[in-house]
């Protein structure tokens, strides 16, 4: 990968899930790494999600708003370089991002506007709960990194 901005990008544009790394404020594991599978869709590079509050991550990043969003290459399933027994998730040649910053709930009317498009037309389901008018879908709300 001679581009490797591009190519990432390209990932994040790509790709519809990911690692969700948090520092955990759970009792028993307070302060340790954290992750969660989530589903995101972006938007020039802006990774967009749909969580919930009561999700263990988003409690987590309530008290320590760092946060990380991993994927990789091999989460295409096709590519030879990722693919066991040829490739493996860990072979270099398979492409891995890590983007880290600030969880952000995004209040704005016209950004909120975008992600919910793009997160629908990526994830079709989400019309059913995260943007429900029934308040027994736990009061889902739309972030960013």
């Amino acid at each position: 990968i001679n581009d490797k901005p591009s190519y990432a990008r390209w990932m994040v544009e790509s790709l519809d899930w990911g690692t969700l790394s948090t520092l955990s404020t759970m009792n028993h594991v307070s302060g340790s790494p954290f992750g969660n599978p989530v589903s995101f869709a972006s938007n020039h590079g802006v990774p967009y999600m749909c969580v919930s509050p009561l999700d263990q991550s988003i409690q987590d990043l309530f008290a320590d708003a760092r946060v990380s969003l991993s994927m990789s290459e091999a989460q295409f399933g096709n590519y030879s370089s990722c693919l066991i027994p040829s490739g493996d998730p860990e072979n270099p040649p398979c492409a891995r991002l890590s983007i880290s910053g600030v969880f952000e709930n995004v209040t704005d009317p016209n950004e909120w506007q975008i992600a919910k498009q793009v997160l629908t037309a990526k994830h079709p389901s989400f019309e059913n709960f995260c943007f429900s008018s029934d308040d027994s879908f736990h009061h889902f709300f739309l972030a960013k990194i």
